[in-house]
């Protein structure tokens, strides 16, 4: 099978989509909603916190300006997002937080930053964690929606579910093996399995922004489980090393053994 990179799982309107924002291997505990309206126009919405729920907000709305000033994103607007029935009274121009893209980020340092963003806020709506939206247009002459969330690492949250649930045995042992390279790591590819390989090579682009992996190939099988445990013991007599589930081998090699697999 050719070489392909394949389009991460989200609607390219991702009108009203929910999302977690990611650090490392682990999720804020903070929900958000992307919107786009037009092309690299992107608005992020933080759900206000309260009990429970929404626990990372000042953490988590850090890191965004955090990531937004790394990878140049235009900041154009942040606003209250009022709700209630008493803050639809608010006149529009007063939910606004009137703050200098990136001057003052870089004057404050995204902890002094996200404490203006936060104090306005409190001003406007009496909490310093009420909903709230930011609006940007991502800079970069290759941006897309997909890539812009790949480079902020957020995942939508049913793709999460996924991830735990494509972790898990079900009854129904049939899914995909799946050969995957990575530029960086070159002559090693990855043998892995899963129900849905589309879906499985977003889950390594969300913390790739340079979306260097790429799903060499992948094989419909009857029981992913032991198709994948004979894999990776065929690989590890032909390869020259293993580290877990990568495996040290030529490209051209590695396809045509593991298509020896799917025959």
């Amino acid at each position: 099978m050719k070489s392909k990179v394949l389009d991460p799982p989200i609607n390219t309107n991702i009108m009203g989509t929910q999302y977690w924002l990611w650090d490392g291997n682990q999720k804020y505990d903070q929900e958000f909603i992307i919107e786009s309206s037009e092309k690299n126009t992107i608005r992020i919405q933080l759900k206000g916190a309260g009990g429970k729920r929404n626990t990372d907000f000042l953490d988590s709305l850090e890191s965004l300006f955090k990531r937004l000033y790394e990878f140049d994103f235009e900041v154009i607007n942040i606003q209250y997002n009022a709700k209630s029935e008493q803050a639809r009274n608010i006149e529009e121009s007063e939910k606004k937080i009137k703050t200098k893209w990136p001057e003052d980020f870089k004057k404050l340092d995204p902890h002094g930053f996200r404490k203006k963003v936060t104090g306005r806020l409190k001003e406007i709506s009496g909490s310093a964690t009420s909903s709230i939206f930011v609006d940007v247009i991502d800079s970069a002459s290759d941006s897309n929606i997909k890539k812009s969330l790949v480079r902020l690492r957020f995942i939508p949250i049913m793709l999460e579910d996924f991830i735990e649930f494509d972790n898990t045995e079900r009854e129904d042992p049939s899914g995909f093996v799946y050969l995957l390279t990575n530029v960086c790591f070159p002559n090693w590819v990855k043998i892995g399995k899963t129900f849905d390989p589309s879906s499985r090579l977003f889950v390594y682009l969300t913390g790739d922004p340079h979306r260097a992996y790429q799903m060499e190939d992948e094989i419909p099988v009857k029981d992913m489980h032991q198709e994948e445990k004979d894999l990776h013991s065929h690989f590890e007599k032909i390869s020259r090393s293993r580290d877990h589930e990568w495996f040290e081998i030529d490209l051209d090699t590695a396809l045509n053994e593991f298509n020896k697999f799917g025959s």
